[in-house]
This record gives structure tokens, C-alpha cells and sequence, in this order.
């Protein structure tokens, strides 16, 4: 198994570009209407692959606990930042 080192983490949870692309990324995939098309948007463009069930079900519950009256795109947008922070992102296989 490979992990990120803590430098790595930091660096990347505080990293302004990172931000700036989860951002984008949540505005371009951004559905009020449908968050799980969002959930799914995300993983593909992100890791190109679609969420198992379970993934899809747990990125609902992380969207639907952010939520943001000030910005629509918050929620998204973390969630976005989560999955290119994410393991999976950062190594080939």
C-alpha cells in the first residue's frame, strides 16, 4: 500500500492551485437538482472511473454535510479537493 507522506497532505490541502481546481471542478459539474450526477461527474473527471455504490452513497452524505447558503459551490468543491488529495489520484497502479 502506498500512502502520501504528512509534508505531501499539508501541502496539497493548502495548496492554492489545488483549491482553484476543485473549484472549477465544482462549478463545471454543479447539478441542484441531482447531487449524484455531480458524485459521479467528480470521479471521472477526477479519477477517471465511476464510483462504486457505496462511493457514490458516502460522496451524497459528504455533499449534503457542507452545505453552504453563502456558496452553492462549496460543498462540491471540497469534495473535489477530498478526491485530489485522495491516494488514488496521487499513484498509478
Amino acid at each position: 500500500m502506498q500512502t502520501s507522506t504528512a509534508q505531501q497532505a499539508l501541502f496539497l490541502m493548502n495548496s492554492p492551485l489545488v483549491r482553484k481546481t476543485a473549484e472549477f471542478l465544482s462549478q463545471e459539474t454543479y447539478e441542484p437538482e441531482a447531487p449524484e450526477v455531480q458524485v459521479v461527474a467528480l470521479y471521472r473527471k477526477i479519477l477517471n472511473r465511476s464510483p462504486s455504490e457505496a462511493e457514490t452513497q458516502r460522496g451524497l452524505r459528504f455533499l449534503s454535510k457542507f452545505k453552504n447558503p453563502d456558496n452553492f459551490c462549496f460543498p462540491g468543491s471540497v469534495f473535489a479537493q477530498s478526491l485530489l488529495c485522495s491516494n488514488e489520484f496521487l499513484y498509478l497502479r
